[in-house]
């Protein structure tokens, strides 16, 4: 049988082509491909900023779910000149008759009595101008001790404790008839800013 011109022009080349191919030192050529660069994980906080927030409160259990609370937090340098002032505050408490108001206490010097707001018994001012801080009492409120202190924690950026680990991070104050927990939690702030205790009752 004889081929079409086309067909042996066609059959040259595929022989052509493969005694090339079987004729050429191919090497196997290997390539580094970058790498994208892993992504940080963001701190909790900025740790230039570990201190800068400070939360100092005190939580009065009414009983298993539910306290009275008092809370002195914002910047660390607004806090800090006044922890003698807070602690004067919890060392005069003394239980109120009146159930809405929960509890009587000295107002300590350097520091004023602040208009009402909502969801607060009373607040004292303390400094002057726009660099201000407030301690307030509010309550009662719902939650467990664990609860509240994990939720205080997360606003100054500080990491939760289990069971466990709650009695190294407050002390239990006998203050008269008053038992409290106090606390000093300091951080870079947290995501959550300044929040109300869990709404209870």
């Amino acid at each position: 049988m004889r081929l079409s011109p086309i067909c042996s022009a066609s059959f040259a080349m595929l022989v052509l082509a493969l005694a090339l191919g079987c004729g050429r030192d191919d090497k196997i050529q290997t390539y580094t491909v970058p790498k994208e660069p892993e992504a940080k994980l963001e701190a909790p906080g900025d740790p230039a900023k570990a201190g800068s927030y400070r939360l100092l409160g005190a939580i009065i259990p009414i009983d298993d779910k539910y306290s009275w609370f008092i809370k002195f937090s914002g910047p660390a340098d607004r806090i800090d000149p006044y922890e003698k002032e807070f602690d004067g505050v919890l060392n005069s408490l003394k239980p109120n008759a009146n159930e809405r108001i929960g509890f009587d206490f000295a107002t300590p010097p350097g520091g004023r009595l602040g208009p009402p707001k909502q969801m607060r018994v009373s607040t004292i001012v303390f400094g002057s101008d726009d660099k201000t801080s407030e301690l307030y009492l509010s309550g009662p409120f719902g939650g467990t001790l664990l609860d509240n202190v994990n939720r205080w924690r997360g606003e100054v950026g500080a990491a939760s404790v289990d069971d466990a680990g709650l009695k190294a991070v407050v002390e239990e104050k006998q203050i008269g008839t008053v038992k409290l927990y106090r606390v000093d939690f300091k951080g870079p702030g947290g995501k959550g800013g300044m929040r109300g205790p869990m709404q209870g009752r």
